[in-house]
């Protein structure tokens, strides 16, 4: 039996992360039944919900607390010391035991590239060692890389070690064509492939829960459309946009606008998060008297990517900034708008040929509103999007084709993935 250990944040709070992983583990195990699949949360988590989070008693938040009270570039020190504390105590002893015997190391899918407070370049070194340590080929699936321009020198050197420097890794591909760029900017002498995003194939991954929701919508009894309104908390756009847009789109004032908008264009309107807590805390604050009487409601926080897939699925439009709940609607067949805060979500929307449904975050109610009734008038290409799922699943099967071509560590890639979505991303 082959044993294949997957990286990613499959246990993130916000469970579109989660919505990557099942539907690696799913596709996978339909494509290689006797594969042994193992995922392992890069955060340290170990389940979904705050609950997956590891416990450290009061110590956790005494320290959260006495971050707070330093100077930003001393607590910026002791944060990273503290983590990398944590990745050398618990979590590399566990990921050892994991990926003992393993056949391959899989870093993907989701934005993991990225540098953002230099969170992910030490988990990641800490994968790589490993690897090393116990002489296991590693690659990266469909994984979003951030501009290295914007890495710290650490960051930079981190991932150079881990794809430039190490025998162990054989390649593998990002998820579309800013990814390329970026890699390329930094690894030039790594060649990478292309694949599409894994939650593409969240229409088969999810299929009953969609199944299910079609035949519900069918037999409405009334005749309003459900909007699907995706929250985010400016905190999140503040803490990681990777390009600048204005917040306008994240105001209070912004969502109680376009729910009411949207109820009075004729709409049923459902707000929703993808699950992290700050997302739902800014949720449970949009409620207001302005929604009295009218058909708009709150869905509950998903605390698993079932929990998302069953709180998009009866929707007729999604209109979000989270990217995975864009995917996962796109997936199923609805059709969805998406607010642009980060470079990923545009370059989604142009990779499946629907640039004119991601709107900049500074879009007036009044856009939303057209661009909700333009893309429910103009239903997808049924045609297109199974082939975009198709895509996805040939990414995953080019990724079983990878082997080790001989022991010292000169390996290649089998069937490269390079051939995925180039027209449509533009590369």
């Amino acid at each position: 039996m082959r044993k294949i250990v997957i990286f990613n944040v499959k246990y993130s709070t916000n469970v579109g992360d989660g919505v990557i992983a099942e539907c690696m583990e799913a596709e996978i195990a339909r494509l290689s039944p006797m594969t042994k699949i193992i995922t392992a949360d890069i955060g340290g988590r170990e389940g979904f919900g705050d609950s997956g989070v590891i416990k450290s008693g009061g110590l956790k938040n005494f320290l959260k607390a006495a971050l707070g009270l330093l100077p930003e570039a001393w607590a910026k020190k002791m944060k990273a010391r503290v983590s990398e504390q944590a990745i050398e105590s618990q979590f590399k002893p566990r990921w050892r035991r994991q990926m003992r015997n393993a056949d391959l190391i899989v870093i993907g899918g989701g934005q993991l590239l990225a540098a953002a407070e230099d969170y992910f370049p030490p988990r990641i070194r800490a994968v790589c060692e490993l690897a090393t340590e116990l002489k296991i080929p590693f690659c990266v699936h469909a994984v979003g890389m951030s501009d290295p321009d914007k890495f710290s020198e650490q960051a930079r050197k981190i991932f150079r070690e881990c794809f430039a420097d190490s025998p162990f890794f054989i390649g593998g591909s990002v998820r579309d064509a800013d990814s390329v760029k970026n890699w390329e900017k930094l690894l030039p002498e790594r060649q990478i492939g292309l694949a599409r995003d894994p939650g593409l194939t969240a229409g088969f991954t999810y299929q009953p829960i969609a199944g299910q929701a079609q035949m519900m919508k069918k037999s409405r009894k009334t005749g309003k459309k459900i909007i699907a309104l995706g929250v985010i908390a400016p905190s999140v756009i503040e803490a990681h946009a990777a390009q600048s847009e204005s917040a306008v789109s994240v105001s209070r004032e912004f969502f109680t606008q376009l729910g009411v908008g949207l109820s009075d264009a004729g709409f049923a309107v459902t707000f929703f998060t993808n699950g992290a807590p700050e997302d739902q805390a800014y949720l449970q604050s949009l409620k207001t008297e302005a929604f009295s009487g009218r058909e708009i409601y709150f869905a509950p926080r998903p605390l698993s990517p079932k929990d998302l897939a069953g709180n998009l699925a009866p929707a007729d439009c999604v209109v979000a900034h989270r990217m995975h709940a864009v995917i996962v609607s796109y997936a199923f067949g609805i059709p969805t708008v998406g607010l642009v805060w980060d470079k990923k979500m545009r370059s989604f929307y142009e990779s499946v040929g629907a640039g004119d449904f991601a709107l900049s975050s500074d879009a007036t109610v009044k856009t939303v509103i057209e661009t909700v009734k333009k893309a429910l008038d103009e239903p997808l290409s049924e045609q297109m999007r199974e082939i975009h799922a198709q895509e996805a699943r040939s990414g995953l099967s080019a990724l079983l084709q990878i082997t080790a071509q001989d022991a010292t560590g000169n390996r290649q890639s089998v069937g490269a993935e390079k051939m995925i979505a180039r027209e449509a991303a533009g590369v």
